[in-house]
């Protein structure tokens, strides 16, 4: 995340459409330098690079697009069908090519496609989140509060999954109770860590990184959507 904050003091001076193709021409090559390890996640900074740039040049009009009626919730739940429909054709799916943690060589028969795979990775995933986007609502549910602090459960869930994967490791439950048990304890944890506390824990930080953007980026870079975000 620090990465990719330290990255703007570049990107911001881009056009759009530069900074994207950028981005993602890393997040492509990165993946044939086995140099390049888990260390500092590495790997990862560079892999997830062009959804945290995509997401910082879209204006906020952009997410009007997703609050038509009906019409959008049939593209979304048109998209999810196709999205599941391959992921269910591909029996078998390597797990890095979406941990994005590890060069292509070390994970891949044929390393040489490894870009070709990733880029169509990109492509499934950004189908999902368009997808996802189509189905959300725009009104306040119980639940809401919790996606406004969906960096604070990324961050903090990490620790939790360490332990978790010696846990399942060791157990011998069927797998279909061992799945309710990981969704219903997933739930939990979500509303654990979006708990205000932790919340406030994680707002000290991105208000020290807000108050560099505020003091060393040009206020012409800064969206309104941008600006919010620093705001908070």
């Amino acid at each position: 995340m620090a990465f990719w904050q330290v990255g703007l003091f570049i990107f911001h001076r881009l056009p759009p459409v530069i900074g994207v193709l950028i981005s993602l021409f890393l997040s492509l090559l990165v993946g044939y330098l086995p140099f390049v390890g888990r260390e500092l996640t590495l790997q990862r900074m560079f892999v997830f690079f062009p959804y945290f740039i995509l997401g910082y040049y879209l204006p906020v009009g952009t997410f009007n697009f997703f609050q038509r009626g009906k019409i959008t919730k049939f593209i979304g739940i048109t998209l999810w069908t196709v999205l599941f429909s391959i992921i269910f054709k591909l029996e078998k799916i390597n797990k890095y090519w979406v941990f994005g943690s590890k060069a292509y060589e070390d994970f891949m028969a044929v390393p040489e496609f490894g870009a070709t795979v990733r880029l169509m990775v990109f492509c499934l995933s950004f189908l999902g989140v368009f997808s996802f986007f189509c189905l959300i609502s725009d009104k306040k549910r119980w639940y809401t509060k919790y996606g406004t602090k969906t960096l604070t459960i990324y961050l903090l869930h990490g620790f939790v999954v360490k332990g978790l994967r010696e846990l399942i490791g060791s157990t011998n439950l069927p797998g279909i109770i061992l799945i309710v048990t990981i969704v219903i304890f997933s739930f939990f944890l979500t509303v654990l860590l979006g708990n205000d506390r932790f919340s406030q824990i994680a707002a000290k930080g991105s208000f020290l990184l807000g108050n560099i953007f505020q003091k060393y980026m040009p206020e012409k870079s800064i969206t309104p959507m941008k600006r919010s975000l620093i705001k908070k």
